[in-house]
């Protein structure tokens, strides 16, 4: 069998793919890095410090404020140290929530089961041998 230019066999698809080009199928691009000067570096170092500053003294003010109402509750109730208190306020939002929203099918299976098995309800499967 005499071959033909429209020969479309494994021989003929190898040489065109390799004839083929290869292009990257995404191109990255270089960021155009911005440079500060030696003023702006320092007004921004600036403002950093002052926000850092007014932030933590914001939350030694919340401390405090939390700390007070530990000492309350330790004058009232007595019981416990003001550490305990300040742990209890500190757990409060998470010890309101919730812990199963939906009751799980398995579990109820798994409850009936062993209920049944408890009240002694046994089902034994008698093999003829």
């Amino acid at each position: 069998m005499a071959r033909t230019s429209q020969d479309t066999g494994p021989a003929r698809m190898r040489m065109a793919s390799t004839q083929k080009t290869r292009l990257p199928w995404r191109y990255r691009t270089k960021r155009k890095a911005y440079k500060r000067t030696a003023t702006e570096k320092k007004m921004l170092a600036e403002k950093r410090q002052k926000h850092k500053a007014s932030y933590n003294e914001a939350l030694d003010a919340a401390y405090a404020i939390v700390h007070e109402e530990a000492v309350k509750l330790k004058e009232q109730f007595g019981a416990h140290s003001e550490q305990y208190y300040m742990e209890e306020i500190m757990q409060l939002s998470r010890l309101g929530k919730k812990n199963r929203q939906t009751v799980n099918n398995w579990n109820v299976y798994l409850r009936n089961e062993v209920k049944r098995l408890n009240d002694g309800k046994l089902m034994f499967l008698v093999c003829a041998a």
